[in-house]
């Protein structure tokens, strides 16, 4: 063990099982950024585990956090994905808004509401994306930042199993009966597959040319 760091803490933070996930740790430069899914972001260095900054976000309310066990509308506990322009976007498990923090201090560059997303996809140059409901564009850059460019809506029976994956200019998104490929870049469906059998749906992950799908 080369070092170790207290970041903090949360009372009865998994009182009724409503507790949250932490999010991988993610290793920039020098930095190592860390979403507690309690509250808070920190950075600490990568040599020593010195804290650089410790960032909070606003919440969920207990009453929000309770309404999404009983409605069984948990959200995932979602990765940081760095921006490569010196920024870090963040969708935590414990909050409604999505947030794009700057790596070097912690500060806030822009956030938006999520309220209709429980998972961050992935990004491309100009966007990052979200699945829940409805599936969206986030815009990354110029004036654009932080705001909605498009929004795939999900009808019954559309409702997604699993984290959605980004491979290159499409978003594929699990459901309980089929697979749908989306646009990118304006959000049209491209295809609908019926799974081979009914609630085949779940993660996915892309082996070579394979598409594996657990469940």
């Amino acid at each position: 063990l080369l070092w170790k760091t207290y970041l903090g803490g949360k009372d009865n933070a998994d009182f009724l099982g409503l507790g949250s996930t932490p999010s991988p740790p993610l290793v920039v430069g020098q930095k190592v950024l860390y979403l507690a899914n309690h509250g808070f972001i920190a950075s600490v260095d990568t040599e020593d585990g010195t804290i650089s900054w410790i960032k909070e976000y606003e919440t969920l309310s207990p009453g929000g956090l309770k309404e999404s066990i009983r409605d069984e509308n948990r959200w995932h506990p979602n990765a940081l994905i760095p921006t490569g322009s010196g920024e870090v976007i963040a969708a935590p498990q414990d909050s409604t808004r999505l947030l794009s923090i700057r790596i070097s201090d912690g500060t806030t560059t822009w956030h938006c509401l999520r309220e209709e997303h429980s998972s961050l996809i992935g990004r491309n140059e100009t966007a990052c994306f979200l699945s829940g409901s409805k599936v969206s564009a986030i815009g990354l850059a110029g004036d654009a930042r932080g705001k909605s460019l498009w929004s795939f809506e999900l009808g019954p029976g559309l409702e997604p199993q699993g984290r959605g994956l980004l491979v290159g200019d499409r978003i594929l998104l699990s459901t309980g009966r089929s697979l749908l490929q989306i646009a990118s870049s304006n959000g049209n469906l491209l295809s609908r597959d019926l799974w081979d059998f009914p609630e085949a749906g779940g993660n996915m992950l892309l082996a070579g040319n394979r598409l594996v799908v657990i469940h």
